[in-house]
């Protein structure tokens, strides 16, 4: 059985992004009611984006003093929890690689594999690709 690659939070990337929420009604009505003569100042509260990006999602956040600790809280379980050939690679690990493998076979296995690939009209990287992807995922 192959082993399991793990990553820590720590590997994956996240940002974090000032963002602006509506207040509620009933707290622009509250604030009208308190004798403040101006609520349109209030009617919109920070609040704080954090980005996963290697799961393509985000959250919302109030204090930015928790952000980051959220981020690697959600993360941390969001890799506990799924298959490992369904965890994303960390951004950092996927710039090492270029798409290119090279491989050596035997004759008869290569001669095979080009059989297979002409007898399915698609080319040997496609054949091998296809078969790398089955097996791995």
């Amino acid at each position: 059985m192959p082993k399991k690659i793990k990553f820590s939070p720590e590997d994956y990337t996240f940002t974090i992004t000032k963002d602006f929420a509506p207040l509620p009604q009933e707290v622009k009505f509250r604030l009208s009611l308190n004798g403040d003569k101006n609520p349109k100042e209030y009617s919109e509260q920070v609040r704080y984006k954090v980005n996963l990006v290697e799961f393509e999602e985000f959250f919302y956040i109030d204090n930015i003093k928790d952000a980051e600790k959220e981020a690697y809280k959600r993360i941390a379980e969001k890799i506990s929890k799924k298959n490992p050939a369904q965890i994303p690679i960390p951004i950092k690990y996927n710039d090492n690689f270029s798409g290119k493998i090279s491989l050596r076979i035997s004759p008869q296995v290569h001669k095979q594999v080009w059989l297979e690939a002409k007898l399915l009209n698609v080319s040997v990287n496609k054949l091998i690709e296809k078969k790398l992807k089955k097996d791995l995922f």
